[in-house]
């Protein structure tokens, strides 16, 4: 009895004591372990981060430009949640204890995708045609319809195949161009409009395939009919002098400014635009001819709010595009060889914002900052506002060499003075914002 009764005394002590040696884990996470919130990936645009520790009393430092945020000089104390777009780098330390570090990239896609410029044949090494930065064509890129229209399956807007030979001045291309379109129900549909500014200039092909020297022939080639090497309107006023409306070149692709007064051709769009390239709004921001100009009918993608986001470390990301640029631009003006090689490299050198694949941008990532609605002066002006610093009102070189010369000796570039979009010479001396990321 009592050898039985002691089995049984030894088995429950075991039993119950078994369970409490079971319950204190082997690797007890570090209190001073750093978590981000939300945790590193990517976004459509800028997230608002968050840096947690498990130690209240806990100090946390970290750092924008992915140094080490224990010997940088650029290391900072978290104090609230920031918008953000790159790489994190952060730890915490509390009763003279560091915890782990702790690194997170954050990548921006943006809420649109620029499309390549077409350009394929390279000039220099980084230049447009060697990188061809952006979503590619669709093939075919237009659908043609049997009712005298045709869909860009870049953008998913649809044209007008056969434009009239007439001209109109800028009121007549809505009051009678467009009204007759609308009356006499084009493809079966009454909404047809003109397109702006952006709608455009989506239709270029920068690489001008095919041994096309003018945009209208490559357009010609892609099943458009009596169409010119003319001035075409846009509904996009100019926002410095509302007596000019943009107007797109379809021999070089040009994007100037003319007199309303004056008559140009028209080719007129539908539709919402869709695709693997939508188009987003240009930012007018005033009607200039009551119910269907740029303004009145705002067509195209909204830009995100905010639209830029200073990352603190010297860089800006636009969270329309997800591209990453220089807060502040260049001041040297160069050529356009010299900003291809020693522009690029002094920014690379010196590993601005802790990134070393700066580039030049193309003729479409360039002009994509481009406010072509801005109520504070210049388009500098405006993005001196938003997020960027000492932007001056100059010319700035693009990456994209102009296709129409046998042999390149044009460059294109975009003014941040008004926005136009021309070429030059690149013997002539403009400046250079670097860009990088990107699709």
């Amino acid at each position: 009895m009592r050898k039985n009764l002691w089995r049984y005394i030894t088995h429950s002590v075991l039993l119950f004591i078994i369970p409490f040696s079971c319950v204190i884990p082997a690797d007890d996470p570090d209190p001073l372990a750093i978590t981000f919130l939300p945790a590193a990936g990517s976004f459509q645009v800028t997230p608002e981060i968050s840096i947690t520790t498990g130690d209240a009393t806990a100090e946390i430092r970290f750092t924008r430009d992915g140094s080490d945020p224990v010997t940088s000089a650029t290391a900072e104390t978290y104090t609230a949640p920031f918008l953000f777009n790159g790489t994190l780098r952060a730890y915490a330390s509390a009763a003279a204890k560091n915890g782990p570090e702790r690194e997170g990239l954050f990548s921006v896609t943006g809420t649109i995708s620029l499309p390549k410029t077409g350009q394929t044949n390279s000039i220099a090494t980084g230049d447009d045609g060697d990188l061809e930065m952006g979503t590619d064509f669709p093939y075919p890129r237009f659908t043609i319809h049997s009712n005298g229209t045709l869909t860009d399956n870049l953008t998913g807007l649809m044209w007008e195949q056969t434009p009239v030979s007439t001209t109109y001045n800028w009121v007549n291309a809505f009051e009678t161009r467009i009204a007759d379109l609308n009356t006499a129900e084009l493809g079966g549909y009454s909404d047809w409009r003109l397109p702006n500014r952006n709608e455009f200039r989506s239709l270029m092909n920068y690489g001008l395939p095919g041994g096309y020297l003018e945009f209208s022939g490559w357009l010609a080639g892609q099943g458009f009919y009596n169409l010119d090497a003319v001035e075409f309107w846009t509904s996009s006023t100019f926002y410095e002098d509302a007596n000019y409306a943009w107007v797109v070149h379809l021999m070089g692709g040009h994007v100037l400014s003319g007199q309303k007064t004056s008559a140009r051709r028209v080719l007129a769009v539908r539709g919402t635009t869709t695709g693997p390239a939508s188009v987003p709004v240009t930012g007018q921001s005033l009607v200039f001819h009551l119910g269907d100009d740029d303004r009145a009918l705002a067509a195209g993608i909204p830009w995100p709010s905010p639209r830029f986001n200073d990352n603190g470390n010297g860089t800006v990301t636009d969270n329309l595009t997800g591209l990453m640029w220089l807060k502040t631009p260049g001041t040297t003006g160069y050529s356009w060889s010299a900003a291809c090689s020693t522009g690029l490299a002094a920014f690379n050198t010196a590993l601005v914002g802790g990134y070393s694949d700066w580039r030049m941008p193309n003729v479409n990532e360039l002009a994509s900052i481009v406010n072509h609605g801005s109520g504070a002066g210049t388009v500098a002006d405006w993005l001196n506002l938003n997020g960027f610093s000492e932007v001056p009102a100059s010319i700035y070189w693009t990456s994209t060499c102009y296709a129409g010369d046998v042999v390149p000796s044009q460059y294109w570039f975009v003014s941040m003075g008004q926005g136009p979009v021309n070429v030059s010479s690149g013997t002539l001396s403009f400046r250079m914002w670097a860009v990088r990321a990107g699709q």
